[in-house]
């Protein structure tokens, strides 16, 4: 979402998207927060409603069921996640997968068992567009890579992408479109990791990665017919060609859950 800055009176005006004050309940004369962080400018709503807590105690969950935890947890747009453990292993396992995968997450305090993660920085459904291109940029390049370690730092920007999309998500889009662009996330970030898991053999790459940049043109460019030569072009004999087959109907899903 673009804006065009407006010169008035030597200081400059940026108009906010009716949308976003409506469903904010936003009117002339109110005041909104505006905090500069990183070179990014975040506008919040005084109405925005800002703590939702989850307390659980994981002493009990292995490795794997934890990572799922958190994960969802995360895509459910909580803002306070409190583990209470014991456990150093996964006091540790914790901190990594926050680091690595929880953006906007930091630990706060890991006393009396109890670890406490907090979001520092919130982002908004006004930068779901750019997570998203962000996500499919990712994408597109794991198709032009063969190096395992690269592929490796490129999938996990790859997951904190999609963990962002799908938090953003959660709290702001209306059903049908919300199931559509979650897939759609899901999708992209699966042929991601198809592409890294078979980092070592050789696979034809170059057609179905034709067939792939042209269901994102149709995409961005809300065209069915664009993503249909896309899927026609997909033979859909292995799991990334049946991966990206699939994204295409996902594509149509979302395009035709834009109003016109």
């Amino acid at each position: 979402m673009r804006r065009k800055l407006i010169c008035q009176r030597g200081s400059f005006t940026l108009t906010l998207p009716k949308d976003w004050a409506k469903a904010n309940n936003l009117k002339p004369g109110d005041e909104i927060d505006i905090n500069e962080i990183q070179g990014e400018l975040i506008i919040n709503s005084p109405n925005y409603s800002a703590e939702k807590e989850y307390v659980e105690d994981i002493s009990t969950y292995s490795d794997r069921f934890l990572r799922n935890l958190l994960n969802q947890l995360y895509n459910s747009n909580y803002t306070k996640i409190i583990l209470i453990t014991k456990n150093k292993k996964q006091i540790t396992l914790i901190k990594k997968l926050t680091s690595l995968f929880l953006v906007g997450f930091e630990i706060i305090s890991t006393k009396n068992n109890r670890i406490i993660l907090e979001v520092l920085i919130q982002s908004k459904i006004e930068n779901f567009e750019k997570f998203l291109s962000k996500l499919i940029s990712c994408v597109s390049y794991s198709f032009e890579i063969n190096n395992s370690n690269e592929l490796k730092r490129i999938t996990k920007k790859t997951t904190q992408y999609k963990n962002l999309c799908k938090r953003l998500l959660s709290s702001s889009v209306k059903d049908g479109k919300k199931i559509a662009y979650s897939e759609l996330v899901a999708f992209l970030c699966e042929i991601n990791h198809i592409l890294f898991h078979s980092a070592e053999k050789k696979i034809k790459k170059r057609k179905i990665k034709k067939a792939f940049e042209l269901i994102i043109k149709g995409l961005r460019t809300n065209n069915l017919d664009v993503v249909n030569l896309g899927q026609e072009m997909i033979p859909n004999n292995n799991t990334l060609e049946r991966a990206v087959y699939n994204l295409s109907n996902v594509v149509i899903a979302v395009i035709v859950a834009e109003p016109k």
